[in-house]
C-alpha cells in the first residue's frame, strides 16, 4: 500500500496520483476544524471516514515522554507518527530484553544439543527460536562434533546473522574459537563473497567482531589469515578494516604447514595491490628493524652467558684452591693430633710397666744362684693368698663337711 500521501504537503493534496491500474487517486479535502496531517481512524463498521484527515491528539493525551520531539508545545505534529511508533517499539523491545532475556552461565549440564548449531546455520534466522534455546541456558561454546567442530558463532558469522551474533555474544559466546580447520568466526565472515544487498551487513559484522576482540592475525591450519582471504576476494574495504585493527600482511610462518604463495600473487586489483604493497613495505622495514634488535639482544645474551661461564670457572678454581689449603691444614692438624696420641700412649705404657714392676716387687724378689740362674722367690706375707694355700683350705673344709 502506498502511504506516501501522508508526507505530501497540504498544498499538493489535490494533485493527481496515478495508481497501478491507470486510475487517478484524488485525496478528499480536510474537514473544517481539522488540526493536523494525520488520518482518521474508522469507528465501528462505518468505512466512510477511512483515509480522511483528523485532528492530532495533544501531548497530554499521549502521556509518553518519548513524544517530546514529536509534538510541539501547541500539540501540533512535528514529525511523522511512524517515528513515534518506532521509538515506542524500541522502548518496548528494551523492556522485553531487560525482563525476559536470561542468557549466559550457568549453562545447562546436558550432552551436546545440535539444535543451537542447526538454528544458527539456517539461511533465514528464526530469532524467537534462538531466544528460546538461549533462554534455556544452552551453552553456545560447544562445537558440533559431526561437522568439523563448527560453533554456533561460526554459522552466525558466515550467514551474516547480526542479531543472532549479538544474542550469542550476550549468552557468552567466544569470538576467537576455531573449528577443526583452524578458522575463526572472523575468517568465516571475511572469506564469504556475498551479493551487494548483504555487503553492508558483512562490513558491519566484520567491524563488530573486531571491536569485540576478534584476532585479525589468526591463522588456520593452512597458514592463512583473514587478510589473505580478503586479498583473494579483492576486498579493499575489509582489508583496510583489518589493517586498522592491526592485521599483519607480512608472512612470518613459524609452523610446519604447506608453503604458501606470496599474498600479492593473489591480487589483481590495482587499488588492493597498492594498499597491500605499501603495508608490506612498511612491515618489512619494521621486521628488519626487529631482526636487528633481536640479533643485538642475542649477541648481548651470548656475551653475558660467556661471562657467566667464565666467572663460574674462576669460582671453581678458587674453590679448589681453598679446598686444597683446607686439606693441607687438616692434614697438619691430624699429624699433630696423632703425635699427641702416640705420646700419650707411650706415657700410659710406661706407667703400666712401672705399676707392674711395683706389683712384682710386692709379690716377691728375684734371686740369683751360683750359676747365674735367676729365680723368683715369692714373699710369704699374710695379705697374699696363693693358689696352693687356697686349695688346701678348700680341701679341709670339704672333708669336714663330709664327716
Amino acid at each position: 500500500m502506498n502511504l506516501s500521501f501522508l508526507n505530501t504537503p497540504r498544498e499538493e493534496k489535490d494533485a493527481p496520483s496515478s495508481s497501478g491500474n491507470g486510475m487517478k487517486l484524488i485525496l478528499p479535502p480536510p474537514p473544517k476544524g481539522g488540526g493536523g496531517d494525520s488520518v482518521t481512524k474508522s469507528s465501528g463498521d462505518d468505512d466512510s471516514t477511512l483515509g480522511t484527515p483528523r485532528s492530532i491528539k495533544t501531548k497530554d493525551e499521549f502521556d509518553d515522554p518519548d513524544l517530546d520531539d514529536v509534538l510541539d508545545p501547541d500539540g501540533k505534529q512535528k514529525t511523522h507518527l511512524f517515528g513515534a511508533f518506532g521509538k515506542f517499539m524500541n522502548k518496548q523491545a528494551k523492556a522485553f530484553v531487560k525482563n525476559f532475556v536470561d542468557y549466559g552461565p550457568p549453562y545447562t549440564k546436558k550432552p551436546f544439543d545440535a539444535s543451537l548449531v542447526t538454528e544458527c546455520s539456517r539461511p533465514v534466522m528464526n530469532h524467537l527460536e534462538l531466544h528460546r534455546l538461549l533462554n534455556n541456558r544452552l551453552d553456545p561454546n560447544i562445537p558440533d562434533p559431526d561437522d568439523l567442530y563448527y560453533f554456533p558463532i561460526h554459522w552466525a558469522a558466515r550467514n551474516i546473522h547480526f542479531t543472532a551474533m549479538k544474542m550469542l555474544r550476550r549468552a557468552g559466546a567466544k569470538v576467537n574459537v576455531t573449528n577443526e580447520l583452524g578458522c575463526s568466526p572472523l575468517d568465516m565472515c571475511v572469506m564469504m563473497k556475498l551479493p551487494p544487498d548483504k555487503r553492508k551487513d558483512q562490513l558491519k559484522m566484520v567491524r563488530y567482531l573486531l571491536e569485540n576482540g576478534a584476532d585479525p592475525n589468526n591463522r588456520d591450519k593452512g597458514g592463512y589469515s583473514a587478510i589473505d582471504q580478503a586479498a583473494v576476494n579483492q576486498d579493499l574495504e575489509i582489508i583496510q578494516m583489518l589493517l586498522e585493527f592491526g592485521a599483519n600482511v607480512l608472512r612470518e610462518n613459524h609452523t610446519l604447514v604447506a608453503k604458501r604463495h606470496h599474498i600479492l600473487r593473489n591480487v589483481y586489483e590495482p587499488e588492493v595491490y597498492k594498499v597491500l604493497y605499501e603495508q608490506l613495505l612498511l612491515e618489512q622495514g619494521e621486521y628488519e628493524q626487529r631482526q636487528l634488535i633481536r640479533e643485538k639482544l642475542l649477541s648481548e645474551v651470548a656475551a653475558e652467558r660467556h661471562h657467566v661461564k667464565l666467572f663460574q670457572a674462576l669460582d671453581k678454581r678458587k674453590q679448589k684452591r681453598l679446598d686444597r689449603e683446607k686439606s693441607r691444614d687438616q692434614t697438619a692438624k691430624l699429624t699433630v693430633i696423632m703425635e699427641q696420641r702416640h705420646k700419650h700412649l707411650q706415657e700410659e705404657m710406661e706407667a703400666n710397666l712401672k705399676n707392674k714392676e711395683k706389683a712384682v716387687q710386692f709379690q716377691g724378689t728375684w734371686t740369683k744362684d751360683d750359676v747365674d740362674h735367676w729365680t723368683f722367690k715369692v714373699k710369704d706375707t699374710p695379705d697374699r693368698v696363693n693358689s696352693d694355700v687356697l686349695y688346701r683350705e678348700t680341701y679341709r673344709t670339704m672333708n669336714s663337711l663330709a664327716e
